[in-house]
């Protein structure tokens, strides 16, 4: 014990090292790469000891090295380069889920269910195989290069390509139409540095072709991005000088963003669908036309993602995104939802809740848009904060982070437990899209667009009918109880699939249109 304890006068472990540090955590650092018994490359330690440090904090703030911190950016800046395709991982393997219109891939003849099996002569596969790395191997400076292995269904020997890289734009819109006459159907996916551009160029196509006498913008699943995207839009929407949001920190004094131009919809009926996918800047846009009355808000609750990164350079080319603010709607109602509570779904009786509170429990109300105080709240089972506050229109609104829809539809998507969800959760249902886009594209393109395609009754028996044979799920035969009651919805998806691999997003949410029952609530309102 003596011999492994030494005693003496600089403590039970001899000396410290000196340090010129300003912080434990720092201190550690410096000691452990002084004296450690082991040899450790101190700066594989700075990342999981910055991440723990955040997580102390909130969930939003981010430490981004400097090899990370470009992706990052990418989603949002509207470019990258690459040679243009959409992949999916699947059974260990690539899979082409679309090749961009116009892209590189799609111009060198590769499409939708190619597998890409080689990359400059060296196999891609197996199940170590991530996104990153797919990423890493595809993607590169304009002009340079790639030869890529693909095998084909139907074809015997791998298909050799090759494709030439080039800056490949990422689009925000989804998809842009008169949904009936006089009605435009927006959906936007994110806000990024191209969105008003994209938004603004379908508008005036629409507009061009019918004048636009109503409008349902699509937010759902639409995770934000930019704050100026997001308050560009809504004032495409509000008129005078009416707030959009506003934000304040600790640190951070109140900052307002305000309309200040004239918008290409500042009259006509409007709703805007949201879901628990829909965040930040989709909360933003939301929120602004729910408070003034400017539309309707229709889906279910939102995610509560209300607070504002500001992002920091750090030495070596890392970034810091550090949470400095919250974003409050122009009726003074907080975004941010409890942190404890992120990453749950609203259950519907809290949404039922959540309105009876302010009407039925005396909740305090709170008039006038960014007006706060020490209002007295009504807690719901789940202990959100249901405060009530008023549109400018004398409307009930409701805080409790998320923004609560004027008109709630909770049924939407596969249910958990049916055979069509065992079929998507499994990526069967892809798995066999690819499949059919290959054997019957003739067939299925005879329409010769998206619009054509949604438009179809029914798809190919031959398409529908192989589908239980071709799945590898348990119990899953022609004569499974449960594929004789749900064939007509697994049809729908499958067909949504197919449209995908043949016109890209656009003709899978056309398809999906087709049983939207949001939309389908949206369109029964404006006709009302």
């Amino acid at each position: 014990m003596w011999a492994g304890y030494r005693l003496n006068s600089g403590g039970p472990l001899g000396p410290t090292p000196e340090s010129t540090t300003s912080n434990p955590l720092e201190e550690v650092l410096s000691l452990i790469e002084q004296v450690y018994v082991d040899s450790v490359a101190v700066d594989s330690l700075h990342k999981p000891a910055i991440d723990a440090l955040l997580a102390q904090l909130d969930p939003f703030s981010a430490y981004l090295p400097a090899e990370d911190l470009q992706a990052a950016n990418e989603p949002l800046e509207g470019s990258f380069e690459g040679i243009g395709v959409e992949f999916t991982r699947l059974n260990d393997s690539v899979l082409v889920v679309a090749a961009l219109s116009g892209g590189p891939s799609e111009q060198a003849g590769i499409r939708a269910g190619d597998k890409i099996v080689e990359v400059d002569g060296k196999a891609m596969g197996g199940p170590e195989l991530t996104n990153q790395m797919v990423i890493r191997q595809l993607r590169g400076k304009k002009g340079s290069r790639v030869k890529l292995g693909i095998h084909r269904s139907g074809q015997p020997t791998l298909m050799q390509f090759t494709v030439v890289r080039d800056k490949i734009p990422i689009h925000s819109l989804d998809l842009a139409y008169h949904i009936k006459p006089g009605t435009a159907y927006i959906r936007l996916n994110k806000f990024a540095a191209s969105t008003m551009q994209e938004f603004g160029e379908a508008f005036d196509r629409l507009n061009r072709q019918q004048k636009i006498e109503q409008l349902i913008l699509d937010l759902r699943g639409n995770p934000g991005g930019y704050l100026n995207a997001a308050t560009e839009l809504a004032d495409e929407f509000l008129d005078g000088n009416k707030l959009i949001t506003y934000t304040e920190g600790r640190t951070k004094p109140r900052e307002e963003f305000k309309a200040s131009r004239n918008g290409r919809f500042e009259q006509g009926p409007m709703l805007v669908l949201i879901d628990e996918g829909s965040a930040s800047a989709s909360e933003i846009i939301a929120g602004s036309v729910q408070d003034w009355d400017r539309g309707l808000v229709m889906g279910r609750r939102s995610f509560g993602k209300g607070t504002v990164q500001e992002q920091f350079d750090l030495q070596g080319g890392a970034g810091l995104r550090l949470t400095v603010a919250r974003y409050y709607t122009p009726s003074g109602r907080c975004i941010q939802k409890p942190y404890e509570d992120l990453g749950l779904e609203w259950p519907d009786d809290e949404m039922v809740d959540v309105r009876d509170a302010g009407e039925k429990k005396g909740s305090g109300d709170k008039k006038g848009k960014g007006e706060s105080g020490d209002a007295r709240k009504a807690k719901n089972a789940s202990g959100s904060d249901s405060t009530r506050y008023r549109t400018t229109g004398g409307r009930s609104v409701f805080a409790g982070g998320g923004i609560m829809p004027d008109s709630v539809v909770t049924e939407d998507g596969p249910k958990l437990g049916s055979l069509l969800y065992s079929l998507i959760s499994s990526g069967e249902l892809i798995r066999y899209s690819y499949y059919c886009s290959d054997r019957y594209r003739n067939e299925l393109t005879a329409a010769g667009s998206a619009a054509g395609f949604a438009a179809q009754n029914s798809l190919p028996p031959a398409v529908l009918g192989g589908l239980p044979s071709f799945a590898r799920l348990d119990d899953f035969s022609p004569n499974a109880p449960q594929w004789k009651s749900e064939q007509a919805e697994i049809a729908h998806w499958l067909k949504a699939y197919l449209g995908r691999q043949l016109y890209n997003s656009e003709g899978f949410h056309r398809v999906l249109h087709r049983r939207d029952l949001v939309l389908q609530r949206a369109l029964k309102v404006l006709g009302e």
